[in-house]
């Protein structure tokens, strides 16, 4: 017998074959929240590690997908902002009994999903170095799944950047007028060429923060000189276009003034004619994101997107603001026309509904 009401429940739920609102419902009383009991905390981290892994085949693919996605982000909530023990009261045999198969099913998932986890635990403030909370990464690098952009060194230099971006963005002025951009850009610079794209992401964020923050000093070069640069890097290696220009609050900030005769658009078209697509990182905005914003009213470049074999793209793009429908008709038109079946369906439902809404939705 399971340890725990919640999990008897759950066994209970599963014997039925119970509808997902009955199994949702019963992930909703698992709700992680400060200060629970602690029994009530074990019981529930337990019951929510099987939401998150088992696969619940009499359930659709979106149904079971929404579980884990509700079960995933709860369990990361337990293991930080919820960690419930003043003192180690727990011992790593015991979380492993109640998160064990959790680990288990992420190891099998996704670079992205498996960074998003450990990310979550390596972020989370007050830091817990050493604590029992940790432990589920190292079950994750002996089992060998921490490995190229996602070993665990990296992970922790990324999450080292990305403290020092969130910190520069609340320093004083005063901070600011004892940094220069020749000495403080080195280290940033240095790893734009690590060979982890999880850390490059979050360099070119934090050279972009620290550009932001020196903007018009006599040593800071100018925004298209750096733009230019970052282009040329995203070509070698993708995944610092999207990251630079969300440092740079691209779109916060009004860049008229900086840009000067810079062709911004040529410059987004180029960066993704001679790209790949941005892995998604945590905290790491992609190119692409804002490139469909931008670009968002543009049949000339949403065709050019199509060239590209950016297809996806250039759906999101095309169909992210419905008020644009008419003036988007011809390339909504040949879209729905596509040999892509995919993008052929999707276009074709989002016309019907006559644009009311992102053409996101019609791909699931």
């Amino acid at each position: 017998m399971l340890a725990g009401s919640l999990q008897r429940q759950l066994e209970q739920l599963v014997s039925q074959k119970a509808s997902a609102n009955e199994i949702a419902a019963l992930a909703g009383l698992c709700q992680m929240v400060a200060g629970m009991d602690t029994d009530h905390w074990k019981d529930s981290l337990g019951t929510l590690a099987r939401l998150a892994s088992d696969p619940f085949p009499w359930l659709t693919a979106g149904e079971s997908a929404l579980l884990r996605f509700g079960a995933s982000r709860q369990i990361a909530i337990a293991l930080t902002d919820c960690w419930p023990f003043q003192s180690e009261s727990i011992e790593e045999g015991e979380l492993k009994t109640l998160l064990g198969s959790y680990v288990t099913w992420l190891a099998t998932q996704s670079d992205d999903r498996v960074c998003a986890f450990c990310w979550a635990i390596l972020r989370a403030q007050p830091r817990r170095q050493g604590s029992i909370s940790q432990s589920p990464i190292y079950w994750l690098v002996r089992q060998g799944r921490l490995k190229g952009d996602i070993e665990l060194p990296s992970i922790e230099l990324a999450v080292a950047l990305t403290d020092e971006e969130s910190a520069m963005f609340w320093w004083p002025e005063e901070r600011w007028l004892v940094t220069d951009w020749t000495s403080a850009s080195k280290p940033y610079f240095h790893f734009l060429d690590h060979p982890s794209s999880l850390v490059r992401a979050a360099a070119a964020k934090t050279l972009g923060r620290l550009h932001t923050g020196l903007r018009n000093r006599i040593d800071t070069p100018a925004i298209t000189d750096l733009l230019a640069m970052i282009s040329t890097r995203e070509a070698k290696a993708p995944g610092v276009a999207g990251p630079f220009l969300e440092g740079s609050d691209w779109g916060i900030d009004d860049w008229a003034d900086i840009l000067g005769s810079f062709d911004m658009r040529g410059w987004f078209l180029h960066t993704l004619r001679n790209s790949d697509r941005e892995l998604d990182w945590p905290e790491a905005q992609a190119l692409e994101f804002y490139a469909q914003e931008f670009l968002s009213d543009d049949g000339d470049a949403i065709e050019q997107m199509l060239d590209m074999g950016r297809e996806d793209l250039a759906l999101m793009t095309a169909t992210s603001v419905a008020d644009n429908v008419e003036l988007l008709r011809p390339v909504l038109e040949a879209m729905a026309r596509s040999e892509n079946p995919k993008i052929a369906a999707a276009m074709q439902s989002y016309l019907a509904e006559h644009g009311q809404s992102s053409g996101r939705q019609w791909l699931n």
